[in-house]
């Protein structure tokens, strides 16, 4: 586990050294692993009540938001006064989402047993912006499957596209937006 908190924290140095725009800023960084066997949801909310950001890292979603549910962390992160960025990356941008139903879209994330994919409830995302979900690792590639499946989605996508491809964006995006289906749409973000 220090290998991956080594890549998170020089992650973590990455990204607020962007948002810090080149100055030097101390960070105090802290792991937490939500499926450990010893975590509680009494940690987690100790260790995000005097957070400024959290990070939440990407793997497999359905694994992610299970752990994330049983840990409390999204009541953890909505009781911290400190608390100012979430940063999501992959899985971790899934889950903020209306739905996490997008992580079946590709067939990377294999469903796990605590979590019935048939059963709509399970695949409710956090929802933090609203009627959203995000898509990530867009490219054009993946277009086809996301207009079939976004009409029984039956709310907006957002596709973030993997970084320096700008090229991928659909040809027929206008402004940003993919429009796919009556009432729902799709902007692309790279």
């Amino acid at each position: 586990c220090s290998s991956a908190r080594a890549s998170m924290r020089k992650r973590l140095e990455q990204i607020v050294g962007g948002l810090c725009d080149g100055e030097e800023k101390a960070i105090e960084s802290h792991f937490l692993d939500l499926a450990d066997p010893k975590a509680s949801p009494a940690h987690v909310q100790e260790v995000l009540g005097s957070c400024d950001a959290v990070y939440v890292d990407g793997g497999n979603t359905f694994f992610l938001t299970h752990h994330a549910r049983r840990m409390g962390l999204a009541s953890a992160i909505a009781r911290s006064s400190t608390l100012r960025c979430y940063i999501g990356v992959s899985a971790g941008a899934i889950l903020t989402g209306q739905s996490i139903e997008t992580a079946l879209w590709k067939g990377w994330d294999e469903p796990i047993p605590e979590v019935n994919v048939d059963d709509q409830e399970n695949l409710q995302g956090f929802g933090w912006v609203g009627p959203v979900s995000f898509f990530p690792h867009f490219t054009r590639d993946w277009q086809p499957v996301v207009e079939s499946k976004l009409p029984a989605l039956g709310h907006s996508c957002i596709l973030l596209g993997e970084e320096g491809e700008e090229e991928e964006r659909p040809e027929d995006a206008a402004n940003g937006k993919l429009v796919t289906a009556e009432g729902s749409s799709c902007a692309v973000v790279t």
